[in-house]
């Protein structure tokens, strides 16, 4: 998973893009939900979500846009970024990382 801008100039900036890669290497398709939660600093949780279908041997990258508004804390947000599927969940491998920090 990535994040950008990972420093985000509150009133100038107007949303973080986030970013998910996923590969399926197996021979069949999977169908599962991308997951990130949000979690700004008063620990409240955004949650956005999309139910995806994974083609046999393919990858995906899926991009999306979290608003920055103008009522936003400032403040480090921790993204939380998972892909749910049948067998279980495959959490972002950069998870000790994906955060971002709201500045004046």
């Amino acid at each position: 998973m990535s994040i950008s801008p990972r420093v985000v100039v509150k009133d100038k900036d107007k949303f973080v893009k986030l970013h998910m890669h996923l590969e399926n290497s197996s021979q069949d398709e999977i169908y599962g939900r991308i997951v990130f939660v949000i979690i700004d600093p008063k620990k409240r949780k955004t949650k956005i979500q999309e139910k995806i279908l994974l083609e046999c041997l393919s990858k995906i990258d899926k991009y999306y846009n979290y608003e920055i508004k103008n009522n936003v804390l400032l403040g480090r947000y921790i993204v939380d970024g998972n892909f749910y599927f049948s067998e279980g969940k495959v959490r972002s491998e950069t998870y000790k990382t994906d955060f971002f920090d709201v500045v004046n």
